[in-house]
């Protein structure tokens, strides 16, 4: 007899960043599926706020608990990914009328390219469906509160990129014990003065990972940010 074959479904996106409406979709998707790739877009034409490894980590955050979900990256065609990934189920969320005549062009589109791509449209729950990265970012320009748009996870790195100016390194101060983090582009707006306090963040929690650097404290993590420059020690 033979064996089942692997249900593998794709949900590319940029991810700039991901949202809770995007969550919505992968969580909804992910029992679709044996595997479900979600594919951060790396478009060389269109410059994104995070990186392709900050997009990826920042998925990988919130949807660690999903089993059967992998996070990559991709470039080029997406027909190209879907061959070399084996996936050709693509997913889809769909927000509204727009939304729904867009993709449908870009489904009929990629079926044209390889006629065993499908695409599955998942309409987006109403709670979220007026959440886009977009509006999150623009939101996070005039510090707005993003808790009904991202992830509790990814909000404070979208503050930070919003907030400030060119490349620094965050420091994480506990107590007087500093933690210096990867260097990370940041942009406009980035007091330059070393030691300038930047915001102050309060977690239960036993792990936290702030932008790609992982901080092990047990019990309530009072983490206050401050910014350097990044050329100083």
């Amino acid at each position: 007899m033979d064996e089942k074959k692997e249900r593998v479904g794709f949900y590319p996106g940029s991810f700039d960043p991901i949202t809770l409406g995007h969550l919505d979709i992968i969580r909804r998707a992910a029992p679709l599926f044996d595997r479900l790739y979600v594919g951060a877009l790396v478009n060389l034409k269109k410059k994104t706020l995070f990186s392709e490894e900050e997009r990826v980590k920042m998925i990988e955050r919130v949807t660690k608990d999903i089993p059967n979900v992998e996070v990559i990256s991709f470039s080029g065609l997406l027909v190209d990914c879907c061959r070399a990934y084996g996936a050709f189920t693509l997913v889809r969320g769909i927000r509204g009328v727009t939304d729904f005549d867009y993709e449908m062009q870009l489904a009929q589109g990629y079926r044209a390219l390889d006629e065993r791509i499908d695409t599955v449209f998942l309409f987006a729950d109403p709670a979220v469906a007026y959440v886009n990265a977009t509006s999150a970012r623009q939101l996070a320009e005039y510090g707005g509160d993003l808790k009904s748009f991202l992830p509790e996870e990814n909000a404070a790195a979208l503050h930070c990129l919003s907030e400030s100016k060119d490349t620094v390194q965050i420091v994480c101060v506990k107590d007087k014990n500093f933690v210096i983090t990867d260097q990370f582009p940041f942009r406009d707006g980035t007091p330059k003065v070393t030691g300038i306090l930047f915001r102050e963040l309060f977690f239960d929690v036993n792990e936290k990972e702030i932008v790609g650097s992982r901080l092990l404290i047990k019990g309530q993590l009072r983490l206050t940010l401050y910014l350097m420059p990044a050329d100083e020690e």
